[in-house]
């Protein structure tokens, strides 16, 4: 779990400059090299990495991916969560964030590959991204139908306000396999009609049928944020459920990590090709 919460810091750790030319020899990378290698060749760049440096180094390459070829996003989370997945459910917040629209594409491919994570991809979702989360479960739930209540069950850790209801929306589902669009529905439907505390109606995600839970999960979301912000004097998703707070990710600089050597060789390499 502290990989986890590692990983998903890195959404919001604030970039050193000095890694802008890391950046410009990655894209270097991925531009020189076809689209169905780049899965491959980052995991190589991967294995070649300490592992203190890992979740930097898989942050900032999809960042960049995302600039210079968003649509190879899904096979980079395959390849990657294929031979790492402990950093599946980092991956999958950080990809999401970066391309909201390749949600789908985005969870299948993790959970195809690391399904023992699915948990924490739901969790971590929930937390971070607020009004993405119940697409995430939708779309882990279609990938994995047997995972329904694992699915619930992460989605209650992370929202305990909104465990009775879903509970009681599991409890009225007949047949196999469970809908959990229809199981969401039906809670964030009860959920708006209770008088829970905390839960206004501003800020109502427009058209969403989830709106309720996704206004409970931005409010927990932001309720972090700020205790974070008091411990640490600045916005940080370093410290979840009062634990301490959690370094941020090492960003290699070009002057002293050695990945720098590693990608320019390998696109070097690709252009003499």
């Amino acid at each position: 779990m502290a990989l986890i919460l590692l990983c998903c810091v890195g959404i919001y750790a604030v970039r050193d400059p000095r890694n802008e030319h890391f950046g410009v020899e990655m894209q270097a990378l991925f531009k020189a090299i076809p689209a169905s290698e780049i899965p491959s060749t980052a995991v190589r760049q991967l294995q070649q990495t300490t592992p203190g440096r890992r979740v930097a180094l898989m942050t900032q390459m999809l960042e960049e991916l995302s600039n210079c070829n968003p649509g190879v996003l899904p096979y980079f989370v395959s390849a990657v969560g294929r031979r790492f997945p402990d950093m599946a459910a980092c991956m999958v917040v950080e990809a999401v964030n970066l391309q909201p629209g390749q949600v789908v594409s985005i969870v299948r491919a993790a959970t195809i590959v690391a399904p023992e994570q699915l948990e924490a991809m739901i969790l971590e979702t929930a937390r971070h991204l607020p009004d993405v989360f119940p697409l995430v479960a939708i779309a882990a739930a279609e990938q994995q139908p047997q995972s329904a209540e694992r699915i619930l069950a992460a989605i209650a850790a992370a929202l305990p306000e909104a465990a009775p209801v879903l509970e009681k929306a599991m409890s009225q589902q007949v047949g196999y396999p469970v809908d959990i669009r229809q199981v969401l529905s039906e809670a964030d439907c009860w959920l708006e009609n209770q008088e829970a505390p905390g839960i206004a109606r501003q800020g109502a995600v427009s058209h969403s049928p989830f709106a309720s839970l996704q206004r409970l999960a931005r409010i927990r979301c932001e309720k972090q944020k700020q205790r974070n912000s008091i411990d640490s004097n600045e916005p940080s998703l370093g410290q979840v459920d009062g634990n301490e707070s959690l370094e941020k990710p090492f960003l290699p600089s070009c002057s002293e990590a050695p990945e720098v050597e590693n990608i320019k060789k390998a696109a070097s390499q690709a252009v003499a090709r």
